[in-house]
């Protein structure tokens, strides 16, 4: 990655250690460790001890010297002679069962010592090179000096469980440098995912947050140190510089999921790292629309802003691995705290366990999926694309189970076909099929931000055992609310796109939805629900205040990100990015709130701006 300028912004030190510290065992190689003796490592400054990182923690080709025995106690520093300061006798030892790191994992500059500790005569085996330790693996020498990246996984002899934790240097460049949101180092092992066909990549995550005053320094003990993986993921936005990620959470050494409450969110060990770029340059509209979905009854992923380092093969950290801001975001997947459907079990064949839960998507197929089509009735709807299994996935769903989904969906589609409303096998009417609030909150939450991949692209559904089919969650929102870089939404008039283009959907044609505002109960409770939360919610007041609290939340690292990816310009400021889309919500509330006045028994009669009208 290229050298990025000005961003060891942050003028904090944190000094961070305890007493355990394991001597640059480079990722990558397996040098041998030597205890340091009973010697104190020498304090120094940042920039002297970064200084000498520069060539001690240099990836894969710089094992060379990263273990250094204490002998008279003095710590030999990796350069210049200088360490991390001492650790802090008071700082809190993280236990692991009953296994503890002392300091935890986290990152250091010049050196820094760990030790491991099991109980009183536990016997604590350890590897550096990711694997799970054995009855053959080392036993831990005692306190330990690490001068470069390195992963220790550790467990105690007649306790099954492995924890890993790694340590990371940093340069002198980035030594300084700390924001108000948590910080993030992905560290790949081999090469960092460049393209979504490199699949799932071994990092090491190490999360750093805020403390006390406010402000989280990159040089300090991680909030969160583990193993995972990282995939790039997206389908137009796979081919951006600024990647957007899956991640994984592991546990231990294996690759077996690893739940964890980030950020006060809830456990879980699948994460999406959205990369807002070129067409969110606010950096809040997903966030956004996310909260106000979650306000109104309807889960959406919850979400937090982070800034993101990548490195890669046992690098020291340096400014040109910053690579933005991202959003931390649930992924979609069936669970108590996400969707929260029934868990399938792979016997779920018969009446009533096969009837749930699942978790679909009308979407584009991914790489060797095949979806189901369904609930066209015979070509009278426009779902010309098949639907995606989401959880269960196509990877693991029985053919019973995917049978019964594709039955229920066509059941939906050929009841709002059907003159009377019924589905011609079962005799049940459409509204008992689907969750009809459901599909009216869905309907609102698109068309209110003028999303132009609406319903047709990341169009998710869901279907509890023995329960409706309930439409949501709702999903990305880049290139919605006056987006730059697509001025499909531009235009806060009009319920449509308004450029000249067959990429988008038509809100009201799209899907089941032109049976539904057919029928006259559904569109007056759309027009009564569209009042409720326009008043609510949706008002320019309630809006206006979300994006001042995000807007002083991004304050830092909006313009940071900006200034990381140049060739992607703005519309001016970050700032004028923020006020362009508040102004641009404003103007939507005025607009539709003028059409739901009027209650036409056709929405689309409403005519936006400028005498334009949507493209057909």
């Amino acid at each position: 990655m290229g050298q990025q300028d000005g961003v060891g912004m942050g003028a904090a030190w944190r000094e961070w250690g305890g007493l355990v510290a394991v001597a640059g065992l480079a990722l990558g190689c397996a040098p041998s460790i030597q205890g340091v003796g009973d010697g104190d490592a020498k304090e120094s400054g940042a920039d002297g001890a970064a200084d000498g990182a520069d060539g001690a923690a240099d990836g894969a080709d710089g094992a060379d010297g990263a273990v250094d025995g204490g002998g008279d106690g003095a710590a030999d520093g990796a350069g210049d002679g200088s360490t991390t300061p001492s650790p802090d006798p008071e700082l809190e030892v993280v236990p692991a069962r009953a296994l503890t790191f002392h300091p935890p994992g986290g990152t250091f500059v010049g050196a820094v010592e760990v030790d491991l500790a099991g109980g009183e005569g536990a016997v604590v085996r350890y590897t550096t090179d990711r694997s799970a330790p054995d009855d053959d693996a080392l036993a831990w020498p005692g306190p330990t000096r690490i001068t470069s990246a390195t992963t220790i996984c550790a467990s105690v002899d007649g306790v099954p469980e492995v924890r890993c934790e790694t340590y990371l240097p940093l340069l002198s460049d980035v030594s300084d440098f700390d924001s108000n949101l948590p910080l993030l180092i992905l560290h790949a092992e081999g090469w960092a995912p460049e393209r979504d066909d490199d699949g799932v990549v071994p990092i090491s995550v190490t999360l750093l947050e805020p403390g006390d005053g406010g402000r989280a320094p990159l040089l300090g003990t991680a909030a969160l140190s583990t193993r995972g993986g990282l995939r790039v993921r997206g389908s137009s936005s796979s081919d951006f510089p600024k990647r957007p990620y899956a991640l994984e959470l592991w546990e231990g050494a294996s690759q077996d999921d690893r739940r964890e409450a980030i950020l006060g969110m809830p456990a879980d060990g699948d994460w999406v790292l959205y990369a807002p770029f070129a067409f969110d340059q606010s950096m809040m509209r997903n966030s956004l629309i996310y909260e106000l979905s979650n306000e109104v009854g309807r889960y959406a992923p919850r979400t937090r802003f982070v800034e993101v380092f990548v490195t890669e093969r046992g690098r020291a950290v340096s400014a040109g691995d910053y690579v933005g801001l991202y959003v931390l975001t649930e992924r979609i997947e069936r669970g108590d705290d996400r969707v929260a459907v029934t868990e399938l079990a792979e016997g779920d064949l018969t009446t009533p366990s096969v009837t749930g839960g699942y978790v679909f998507k009308y979407d584009r197929l991914g790489d060797g999926d095949r979806g189901f089509s369904a609930g066209d009735a015979g070509g009278t709807f426009s779902l010309t694309e098949p639907f995606v299994f989401v959880d269960p996935d196509e990877d693991v769903i029985a053919d019973e189970q995917a049978d019964y989904l594709a039955d229920a969906v066509d059941s939906i589609g050929d009841a709002l076909a059907d003159p009377d409303g019924l589905d011609p096998r079962t005799g049940a009417h459409w509204s008992a099929l689907i969750d009809v609030d459901s599909f009216i909150d869905h309907h609102i939450l698109n068309t209110f931000p003028k999303n132009p991949d609406a319903f047709r692209l990341s169009g998710y559904f869901h279907k509890d055992r023995e329960g409706p089919v309930v439409a949501g969650p709702i999903w990305d929102f880049d290139r919605a609310m006056g987006s730059n870089w697509d001025d499909r939404s531009q235009d806060p008039t009009w319920w449509d796109a308004t450029n000249y283009t067959p990429d988008n959907t038509y809100v009201f044609e799209f899907g089941w939805y032109p049976a539904l505002f057919a029928d006259e109960g559904f569109r007056e409770a759309w027009w009564d629900r569209y009042r409720t939360l326009l008043d609510g919610p949706l008002s320019p007041t309630e809006l206006s205040a979300r994006v001042d609290a995000y807007a002083v939340e991004l304050a830092e690292a909006g313009p940071r990100d900006l200034a990381r990816w140049p060739d992607y310009p703005a519309r001016g400021t970050w700032n004028d990015e923020v006020e362009l889309m508040r102004a641009w919500l404003i103007a939507r509330h005025a607009w539709i709130s003028a059409c739901v006045d009027r209650r036409p028994d056709d929405p689309r009669s409403c005519a936006g701006g400028a005498g334009l009208a949507p493209a057909r």
